[in-house]
C-alpha cells in the first residue's frame, strides 16, 4: 500500500479501497454463477519507513481481507 499513497490516502485506506474493489469483483463474478475468494498481501518496501505500519494493518485485518505480509525492495543495503 505505500505505494498507493502518494495521492494522499493514508494506508488504511489503501488497503479498504482495494477490500472494495475485490468485493465488487467477487459480487460481479457471483452474478455470473462463480464463486472466487480474493484476498490481499500487503507489501512493505524495504527501503521505506513505513514497513511498522504495513505490519500492523496485516495484524489487524488478518484473516478477513487481508492474509499475510511481504518486503520488497532492493536488498543491498537493508538486510534484514
Amino acid at each position: 500500500p505505500e505505494l498507493h499513497t502518494a495521492g494522499g490516502l493514508p494506508l488504511a485506506q489503501v488497503v479498504d479501497a482495494v477490500t472494495e474493489g475485490f468485493a465488487d469483483g467477487t459480487a460481479a463474478a457471483a452474478a455470473q454463477g462463480r464463486t472466487i475468494r480474493v484476498t490481499q498481501l500487503l507489501t512493505a518496501m524495504r527501503h521505506g519507513d513505513r514497513s511498522g505500519e504495513v505490519a500492523r494493518l496485516v495484524i489487524e485485518r488478518r484473516g478477513r481481507d487481508v492474509v499475510g505480509f511481504d518486503l520488497a525492495g532492493d536488498e543491498a543495503g537493508h538486510p534484514v
